[in-house]
């Protein structure tokens, strides 16, 4: 793709699934790499995963909850590599959302909270802090991870805080879009559907996944390194006409009635 060679890319939640996808996928097209995550072993292994490979990668530890850490981490990726043109906001917590984020009677109000902490004004925190480096260098390129659960209920009734954080995502896409586009600044919301990553087959039943298979209109479910080429093609200058959508990275699940 172009425009990767050389630029400085972050992602957030780089240590595993989609984010690690996307951070060896940055590497390969000639991008610097900052992992960024909470998982501290995880995010190096990927950091190293990528050097060992021969690209440059780095790794940070951070908690999204936590403004001082996000302010920490855009200052190690500006530190190490001396600027920032890309960033992947796709940090979750599977776990949270799988067993805590239940119907609006019985999700309790802290995991609601802490739900949007992480998803929603987690991503806030990390683009108010790499949109002024952006800026001053002439410019950079932002992608929100989305879900298509952000569009409609979930069939089981459940996750609702997910579904409300997540839906706050296009608007922020949007906001940045309009506000910085003519400095150079371009933002996108990509909406997944069920991405069959280690973390999925982990908390999820055999049925769950067949039923995600099932419901897409090509041979087989997502792979993380499928989001990951939508991403980083979003990323690169091959979409730079392309600002404040969002796109449905779903395998036409959502073409259906």
């Amino acid at each position: 793709m172009n425009g990767l060679q050389g630029k400085v890319g972050l992602v957030v939640g780089g240590a595993s699934g989609v984010g690690r996808a996307t951070s060896i996928r940055l590497a390969q097209e000639g991008a610097k790499v900052v992992v960024g995550d909470i998982n501290e072993p995880a995010a190096a292994a990927v950091a190293d995963e990528i050097r060992s490979a021969g690209g440059e990668a780095e790794w940070c530890q951070v908690d999204l909850r936590r403004e001082d850490d996000v302010k920490a981490l855009i200052e190690f990726t500006v530190e190490k590599f001396g600027r920032i043109d890309l960033l992947h906001n796709v940090a979750y917590d599977p776990v949270h959302v799988t067993t805590k984020d239940l119907d609006i009677t019985t999700t309790a109000l802290d995991d609601y909270d802490e739900m949007h902490a992480v998803t929603l004004r987690g991503y806030i925190l990390t683009c108010r802090e790499a949109i002024p480096h952006m800026v001053a260098q002439g410019g950079g390129a932002i992608v929100n991870t989305s879900s298509l659960a952000a569009l409609r209920s979930l069939p089981t009734g459940l996750r609702f805080s997910y579904s409300i954080a997540k839906s706050g995502l296009t608007p922020l896409s949007q906001h940045i879009a309009v506000r910085y586009g003519k400095q150079g600044v371009r933002c996108n919301t990509t909406a997944l559907g069920m991405v069959v990553s280690e973390s999925f087959k982990a908390t999820m039943s055999p049925d769950r996944v067949k039923t995600s298979a099932d419901s897409v209109l090509v041979p087989n479910p997502a792979r993380p390194e499928d989001i990951a080429a939508a991403v980083v093609f979003l990323l690169s200058d091959d979409a730079c006409y392309i600002t404040g959508q969002t796109i449905n990275v779903d395998g036409g699940s959502s073409a259906r009635l």
